[in-house]
């Protein structure tokens, strides 16, 4: 029998590492006889190649195997090495053989990647002068035969030149491509034509040399007629049959004008003579017919003259001169010629550029005021030194004498009447053109009036008007109380005074149920009367309240807090909204508050104290160590222990475990003091029993108890200790305890079968029966 179960002679095996076989046979006699033999297992050579495994079309590699000590290649080289030179991608493999003469094979793909094809794009045909940007496309990086390394290359070759480019594609392969620039010479054009004019004249300029032709002033034919104002250059762009622009200009000398001028007196008087006298040229020409440099005229009107004069280049010029002829002057006076005695009036003459008067004024404006009827002459003379003469009579009438009627003196705020005579129109000083106004001047104000008769004469006379003030009354006195409240108010400021009331004296007593205004009308000594008013604002009595507990136990303290004001006095003396208070018996708190008026209100409540109940606890008070007793407490409806432990370890608190029997699902709840369930969380299933509470001073308590291992009958009656947080009801197994879990309940449920109490840190438990 072999030691792989085989029980034939011949085995065959194939182990993946080195193994010991070992046989036992029996003979005939049924002796036995062992032996073994190792089978070594020699691992297969993990041949490598190395080399470049990425070329470009037309480029060789080198493929170098490693991992063996002989070599075949699948394109049939037998060295490590294997140089190789695709024209596509190919796939090379190598098998090699150990010195063990195991094989291994493994293989290498190298990709042949084909070369750029680069382009250039560009205006292969340029003039002389011009420049071309060439783009070369097809590849990353670029060389041009100019040493440009940029895809652009800008040129401007001044002969037909060729350009070339390498480019360099993302695989570092490259491939060339040229471009030829043909330049075209430039036209030379010439332009022919009259280049001396006059001004005003024009002359025609010829352009050759050219297909097409801009002038430099806009002109598009061969022919350009220019007549310049000034000395002008005009140049011209041909374009030829190739596209290419030349160009050149003519200066057009433009000679000024001759500007001839006249002299001689252009302004004269009628039946006067002048002589015009003409420069500025070589010969003359008038247009009277005259052709001598000097003109003697005596027209009898307005007269313009004309000479034209040519100068040494031919050119021509004209000018003229008008002679004035002024009429002698013919006077006039303008002016008030009819006055007020008293008043002056302004005559002015015009006509001429001087004058003299005969009260001796020698400007145009002469103001008289004679005191009777007078006549004034004047002579003018105008600015070409003619004279002319004219006069004027100034009539002199008398003033009215107007006077004013009606009461001057009046109250503020009353009417007066004032009335004027002695006049045909009137005129006051408050703006009215009747003979009367009615006027109501605040202050003590003077009116004038100004009578015009007749003639338009005007005499003027005025009247003060004594405004007496209106008295100013003035009430004091108490303008705020409380409800149910009196004040007391004082008039002053006049001298009698009547109350909105009814009543006539100055001092009066009111007390207003609600917020009332009162009026007070005083009458001066000047009979004047005023008026003035005070509100008696009536505030309510604030209603105070009082929140707080009302009914306390013995011992205990209750907050009293007031509202409904602004500050408060207490019975007790305390004076702050707020009060703490611990009656020993039942007792009445009062409160007076005032609010922000300082109106008072009072309220109470009584604090009712509830005397202590009297708990009685029975029990075995005296036991043994390790011993528990029970210990029961009356007097009472609820109750909460404490010190539960003589060791000192204190916790409060009631947990249970409700839910199916035969390993439902369970939760935790907790029992208030109140008698309330809360449920804590759920604690899976299988049922938990016999718990105890463990807590430990700044520590996190934890509930322990017994959890049966299972449903099936096997696990029903073993049981596993577990640790439950109480917060969250996270259960954690500790291990099995000997005992078993807590007999079923009635009824197929758990029932309430958790306990009150607490475990001590050594490990000892000790339960209260629960008697909820």
């Amino acid at each position: 029998m072999w030691s792989n179960g085989t029980t034939i002679a011949t085995i065959t095996v194939n182990p993946s590492a080195t193994t010991t076989y070992s046989v036992t046979t029996t003979d005939a006699n049924g002796c036995q006889g062992s032996t073994s033999m190792t089978v070594t297992v020699n691992p297969l050579p993990t041949p490598s190649i190395t080399g470049d495994n990425i070329i470009c079309n037309g480029e060789s590699t080198t493929l170098t195997a490693a991992g063996g000590s002989t070599y075949v290649w699948s394109n049939g080289a037998t060295t490590a090495t294997n140089t190789v030179n695709p024209s596509a991608t190919t796939t090379y493999s190598v098998t090699t053989t150990d010195a063990n003469g195991c094989q291994g094979s493994t293989s290498m793909t190298v990709t042949v990647n084909p070369l750029p094809t680069p382009s250039i794009t560009g205006d292969n045909v340029i003039c002389n002068g011009e420049s071309t940007t060439l783009t070369a496309a097809g590849g990353s990086t670029y060389v041009w035969s100019n040493g440009a390394t940029t895809a652009t290359n800008t040129v401007n070759p001044s002969v037909t030149t060729t350009y070339s480019v390498t480019t360099t594609d993302a695989n570092g392969c490259q491939g060339s491509t040229s471009i030829t620039v043909t330049v075209n010479p430039l036209p030379t054009p010439s332009i022919t034509g009259d280049n001396v004019i006059c001004n005003g004249e024009s002359t025609t300029l010829t352009a050759t040399g050219g297909s097409t032709y801009v002038w430099s002033n806009g002109a598009t034919t061969a022919t350009n007629t220019v007549n310049p104002s000034a000395t002008t250059t005009y140049s011209v762009t041909t374009t030829d049959a190739n596209g290419c622009q030349g160009s050149t200009s003519m200066t057009v000398t433009v000679n000024l004008l001759p500007t001839p001028s006249i002299t001689g007196d252009n302004v004269i008087c009628n039946g006067e003579s002048t002589t015009l006298t003409a420069a500025g040229g070589s010969t003359y020409v008038w247009s009277n017919g005259a052709t001598t440099a000097t003109n003697t005229v005596n027209p009898s009107v307005t007269t313009t003259y004309s000479v034209t004069t040519t100068d040494a280049n031919g050119c021509q010029g004209s000018t003229s001169i008008t002679v004035t002829v002024n009429p002698l002057p013919i006077p006039s006076i303008t002016g008030d010629n009819v006055i007020c005695n008293g008043e002056s009036t302004t005559l002015i003459a015009t006509g001429g550029s001087t004058y003299v008067w005969s009260n001796g004024t020698t400007t145009a404006t002469n103001t008289v005021n004679p005191s009777a009827t007078t006549t004034y002459s004047v002579t003018t003379t105008d600015v070409n030194g003619c004279q002319g003469s004219t006069s004027m009579t100034v009539t002199v009438n008398p003033l009215p004498t107007p006077s004013i009627t009606g009461n001057n003196v009046i109250c503020n705020g009353e009417t007066t009447r004032l009335t004027a005579v002695g006049g045909t129109d009137y005129l006051w000083s408050n703006g009215s053109s009747s003979y009367w106004i009615d006027v109501n001047p605040s202050a003590t104000t003077t009116y004038s009036v100004t009578t015009t008769d007749a003639n338009g004469c005007q005499g003027s006379t005025s009247m003060t008007v004594t405004v007496n003030p209106q008295p100013t009354p003035s009430i004091t006195g108490d303008n705020i109380i409380c409800n149910g409240e009196s004040t007391t108010l004082t008039a002053a400021g006049g001298s009698t005074y009547v109350w909105s009331n009814g009543a006539t004296t100055a001092t009066i007593t009111v007390n207003p149920s609600a917020t009332t205004t009162y009026s007070v009308t005083t009458t001066d000594a000047n009979g004047c009367q005023g008026s003035t008013s005070m509100t008696v604002t009536v505030n309510p009595q604030p209603t105070p309240s009082i929140i707080g507990d009302n009914v306390i136990c013995n011992g205990e303290s209750t907050t009293l807090t007031a509202a409904g004001g602004s500050t408060y006095v207490w019975s007790n003396g305390a004076t702050i909204a707020t009060i703490t208070v611990n009656p020993s018996a039942t007792t009445t708190y009062s409160v007076t508050t005032t609010d922000a008026n300082g109106c008072q209100e009072s309220t109470s409540m009584t604090v009712t104290v509830n005397p202590l109940p009297q708990i009685l606890v029975s029990g075995d008070k005296e036991i043994c160590q390790g011993e528990c007793t029970e210990l029961t407490a009356s007097g009472g409806i609820s109750y909460e222990w404490s010190n539960i432990m003589a060791s000192g370890y204190r916790c409060n608190g009631s947990f249970f475990v409700g839910g199916l029997q035969g390993g439902a699902n369970q939760s935790l709840y907790n029992i208030t003091k109140d008698l309330q369930l809360k449920e804590i969380g759920p604690l899976g299933n299988n049922n938990v029993n016999g718990i105890a509470y463990y807590c430990q001073s700044n520590s996190t308590p934890f509930i322990y108890g017994m959890k049966m291992k299972g449903t099936s009958i096997e696990d029903a009656v073993k049981a596993n200790l577990v640790q439950i947080n109480p917060n969250t009801a996270n259960l954690i197994i500790l291990g099995e305890i000997p005992q078993p879990p807590n007999p079923y309940g009635i009824a197929g449920t758990t029932g309430i079968m958790a306990y009150i109490g607490e475990s001590s840190k050594d490990g000892k438990y000790y339960f209260l029966r629960s008697q909820l």
